[in-house]
């Protein structure tokens, strides 16, 4: 008897179906992920009193004091620049207390721009340290094409060569000491392991908060995610925009499409958010919009390199690492299997905060930077 259409479909079906479940069985075996770290503690557990010494803006009157107490109080340190990088100018803005004090580097995550960080450089300021925020290539003002509003890159590796020419272009500069630290979030935290694993005496200690150790492809598994986002670039489509991730379209800071809208996956304070977004416009001419499958491939594949065991185990610098307990942006199973295997790593879990826990309620950011000042001090 012949084997009628629908017999062959889904025949089809179900081989299509377990070659994609063999797949994604093979890729989770070759790079395996932790659900769990038993040394997590939790932020509201964490035994010390609020920083004495840090002027807190609060959210009741946050624009207000952001405006009259914060920016002119960083102002009167800050320095800007560009540091050429192959066909990039990466945009910096550097605040110096004292050459001979350390020096926090702030890198920030994907889609982001410095200018969102002012209230970190702010308290790290009273804290007596030396900042430098800079744009890292295709975000911000540190993009070469400003009429594609997508983040496209080739090699994750060039972040990580990024920040380390930033690093030695500002200390060579502003002649400073070698008493270096990171400050960094989501995909910054990749980046900046990447560094210190790549270049493990430049960096001190770190803080890493909510680092991008494994990106939240939902709802398809990251094998599969990785292997479409590979794809794409074998077929010259690499260039295309990520579902939901924006388009190529040219957009201006004023326009419509511009408009504030919260987003409770990254904070739930509001008036930190709008602060930010509202500083992008005035900071941005052209914003960025999302990623593109080179960005998602890459990123991936770096990402299997850097939460690896053995690679981790190498890994000597302390870091302090922060997981917001309701993050949907990254994977909290990437956070744990670092922290299972880096040798000195404290791993603090954030409860009612989303993926910028630096933005968060007064509630959290106060603890949070409390801890953050603690930290440093010890390595300073």
């Amino acid at each position: 008897m012949k084997e009628s259409l629908t017999s062959k479909l889904l025949k089809g079906l179900v081989k299509g179906t377990l070659g994609l479940l063999a797949y994604d069985f093979a890729y989770r075996l070759k790079h395996p992920r932790k659900q769990s770290y038993q040394a997590e503690v939790n932020l509201n557990e964490v035994d010390m009193s609020l920083q004495a010494n840090l002027a807190w803006i609060e959210e009741e009157h946050y624009d207000r004091d952001m405006n009259i107490i914060a920016r002119p109080y960083i102002e009167q340190y800050e320095h800007s620049g560009e540091i050429p990088v192959g066909d990039v100018a990466l945009s910096y803005l550097f605040y110096l207390k004292d050459s001979n004090r350390p020096t926090v580097f702030i890198v920030h995550g994907f889609n982001e721009y410095k200018e969102m960080y002012f209230e970190v450089v702010y308290y790290l300021l009273q804290l007596n340290y030396n900042v430098l925020i800079y744009d890292a290539r295709g975000h911000g003002s540190s993009r070469v094409e400003t009429r594609n509003s997508l983040i496209d890159i080739q090699h994750f590796d060039y972040y990580i060569e990024d920040l380390k020419e930033v690093i030695e272009s500002v200390k060579e500069t502003y002649e400073l000491n070698e008493h270096f630290f990171l400050f960094a979030h989501s995909m910054g935290g990749a980046v900046s392991t990447g560094l210190i694993k790549k270049y493990p005496k430049l960096i001190k200690a770190a803080i890493l908060s909510s680092p991008m150790f494994s990106v939240n492809t939902y709802p398809y598994p990251r094998s599969l995610a990785h292997a479409v986002a590979s794809g794409a670039g074998l077929l010259n489509l690499g260039h295309k925009p990520l579902p939901a991730q924006g388009s190529n379209e040219f957009i201006e800071a004023s326009t419509d499409a511009s408009e504030y809208i919260p987003n409770p996956y990254l904070t739930h304070s509001q008036q930190r958010e709008k602060y930010a977004f509202n500083l992008r416009l005035e900071s941005v001419a052209h914003p960025t919009s999302g990623g593109t499958y080179n960005w998602l491939a890459t990123s991936l594949e770096q990402l299997n390199l850097i939460v690896d065991e053995l690679a981790l185990k190498n890994i000597e610098t302390p870091l302090l690492v922060f997981r917001s307990v309701e993050d949907k942006v990254v994977r909290e199973d990437g956070i744990f299997t670092a922290a299972t295997y880096l040798p000195q790593v404290e791993l603090i879990a954030v409860d009612n905060a989303g993926h910028c826990i630096f933005q968060e309620h007064d509630e959290i950011t106060k603890p949070y930077f409390s801890l953050i000042s603690y930290f440093l001090k010890q390595y300073s």
